[in-house]
C-alpha cells in the first residue's frame, strides 16, 4: 500500500476526521484526554521529521484548556484537532503499527497542516 502526499491529505478531507473533531472540541474532558495522548505520542521515531511542529500543536491544544476556547465552528481549530486526532490514533490510513511506514501520513498531514495554516494557528489560540 503506497499513497502520495496528496492521495493522503485527500482521504482525510474526505472521512470523518473533521467530524470527530468538532465533536472533541464540544467537551473539555476530549481535549484534555488528547491533549496527554499527544504527549505521549509525539516522541515515537516515527514522526520526528515532524516533532517540532507537533510541540506546537501540544501548546495550542493545551492554550486552548487554559483559555475555556472550543469553538467547533473555527475551522482552523477543527482541521488542527483533527489532524491531531489523525496522529494519535492507532488506527488510520497507514496504521502505526507498520514497520517503516506506519507513521507516514501522520507526517505528512502534520506537516500540510502548517504549510497550509501556518499563522493562522498562533492567531487562532491567542
Amino acid at each position: 500500500m503506497e499513497f502520495d502526499k496528496e492521495t493522503i491529505i485527500e482521504k482525510f478531507q474526505n472521512s470523518n476526521w473533521l467530524e470527530k473533531a468538532q465533536n472533541c472540541l464540544k467537551t473539555p474532558e476530549e481535549l484534555k484526554q488528547l491533549s496527554d495522548k499527544l504527549s505521549g505520542y509525539m516522541n515515537k521515531d516515527g514522526l520526528k521529521d515532524v516533532r517540532n511542529q507537533l510541540t506546537q500543536l501540544l501548546v495550542y491544544l493545551k492554550q486552548l484548556l487554559t483559555k475555556g476556547y472550543y469553538d467547533y465552528k473555527d475551522n482552523t481549530l477543527v482541521l488542527m484537532v483533527a489532524v491531531i486526532i489523525y496522529v494519535v490514533s492507532p488506527i488510520d490510513l497507514m496504521p502505526d503499527f507498520l514497520p517503516a511506514v506506519g507513521f507516514i501520513d501522520d507526517s505528512a498531514l502534520v506537516a500540510w497542516l502548517f504549510q497550509k495554516l501556518g499563522d493562522k494557528l498562533t492567531q487562532s489560540v491567542q
